[in-house]
C-alpha cells in the first residue's frame, strides 16, 4: 500500500491513518512465512508482479478472500478459485 500511495503522491499523513484503519478492522497476516514464500514462487507462471503474487499468495495461504482492482488478478481469479479454492472479488462485488 505505500509503495502504491507514493506513485499517486499520497500524502505520508493519509496513508499512516489508512494503515492505523486496516490494523483496527483486519487481521493483518505476516508475509514472510515458507508457504506465502513458495506459493508466491508458484505463482510466477500466472503473475509476473512479486508483490501480486505474495498477496495472492497470502490469501490462499489463509484461505481467505481476496479484495482487489488489480487487472491481473482479475482475470485469473476463476482458475485461482479452482486450484486454491479462494474468491477473488472486487470492491463492486461488497457493495
Amino acid at each position: 500500500m505505500q509503495a502504491k500511495a507514493s506513485r499517486l503522491d499520497i500524502p505520508p499523513s493519509d496513508v499512516i491513518k489508512a494503515i492505523e484503519v486496516i490494523l483496527k478492522t483486519f487481521r493483518v497476516i505476516p508475509f514472510y512465512t515458507e508457504k506465502i514464500i513458495t506459493l508466491a514462487h508458484k505463482l510466477k507462471e500466472l503473475i509476473e508482479d512479486y508483490m501480486d503474487r505474495i498477496i495472492l499468495a497470502t490469501a490462499i495461504a489463509a484461505g481467505e478472500s481476496l479484495i482487489t482492482e488489480d487487472s491481473r488478478i482479475l482475470s485469473i481469479k476463476d482458475g485461482i478459485r479452482q486450484k486454491y479454492n479462494i474468491q477473488i472479488k472486487t470492491y463492486k462485488d461488497l457493495a
